[in-house]
């Protein structure tokens, strides 16, 4: 398996009291990247077979014969994958999603709590073991933020907003897994304790300064170099194996539908609006290129 170094460094939105800068680290890019991959594929899913909604279990079948990634052969209208939601508002609003794929066996499960003081998602593999746990605290004069990998804190980030002037503490952690599902084997030994934090300072005015753990200031392209973690697509290429292949399916003209999607992502980037559509989209163009779907004739 090719080692791919998965570097986090976009933007994203955190709570009522600050919003972490474009480029930095923070929880809620990291619940992209997980839950991007999902839900790709159901949208595939969607395109490429038969879907029936049946209260809460969402059933996916097949009119033709269907080999399965993990080697395992369905037939003709049997389920192919069944996603089953579990909703609860009070005493708090949790969402509990669990996806059984061709072996009819749980593949993996979404867990999500939300409450005024607490966010936390977690993705739990065939064995209900937690693979990815995030985790975001409020209180009056802080947020603190957990990244967590098969149960081991690789990242905590503390948010504070003093008069005006808005700090981000960054720790990482050294963590070590040993993980093999579904043929997937990833082995991280990241030794790479940091001694103290990085600490990012905004001001009113838009100044950004960031500091390393010896308290120099640095730039912000070698802050996102030291502040990234690897292997994150494998673990959810890994839950995503025991369902069928799947691919994205365009209708019409694909030249004018590829000169219109990267018209509208252009737009979009250049009014800094709908992030997630053009991050969408270019995780879609690998994907197809990557299959031999999408060509380059220059």
């Amino acid at each position: 398996m090719t080692k791919f170094v998965f570097l986090l460094s976009l933007l994203v939105v955190t709570n009522l009291k600050a919003e972490i800068p474009q480029g930095l680290l923070s929880i809620e890019r990291v619940l992209e990247e997980i839950k991007l991959p999902i839900n790709n594929k159901i949208l595939q899913m969607q395109q490429n077979f038969v879907e029936t909604q049946n209260s809460s279990v969402q059933t996916f079948t097949s009119q033709e014969v269907v080999a399965c990634q993990s080697g395992l052969t369905v037939q003709p209208g049997s389920p192919i994958l069944r996603v089953v939601t579990e909703s609860q508002v009070i005493p708090l609003n949790r969402v509990v999603k669990t996806y059984y794929g061709c072996n009819q066996s749980q593949s993996f499960r979404e867990v999500q709590i939300d409450t005024p003081e607490e966010f936390r998602y977690q993705l739990l593999g065939p064995d209900n073991l937690a693979i990815f746990t995030l985790l975001k605290l409020r209180s009056s004069t802080e947020t603190r933020s957990e990244i967590n990998l098969t149960n081991q804190r690789v990242y905590l980030i503390q948010e504070r907003n003093l008069g005006g002037i808005e700090e981000y503490f960054y720790f990482r952690f050294p963590f070590q897994i040993n993980y093999n599902q579904a043929g997937f084997r990833i082995n991280i030994n990241d030794t790479n304790e940091v001694s103290g934090h990085y600490l990012v300072r905004r001001y009113t005015q838009g100044l950004l300064e960031i500091f390393s753990p010896q308290g120099e200031r640095i730039s912000k392209a070698e802050f996102i170099k030291n502040n990234g973690f690897r292997g994150v697509n494998f673990f959810v290429d890994s839950v995503l194996q025991d369902l069928p292949e799947t691919k994205f399916i365009s209708s019409g003209n694909q030249n004018q539908n590829l000169i219109n999607e990267l018209r509208n992502a252009q737009t979009f980037l250049l009014s800094n609006t709908n992030i997630t559509y053009g991050r969408n989209l270019i995780y879609e163009y690998i994907k197809l290129a990557e299959d031999g779907e999408l060509q380059d004739n220059r």
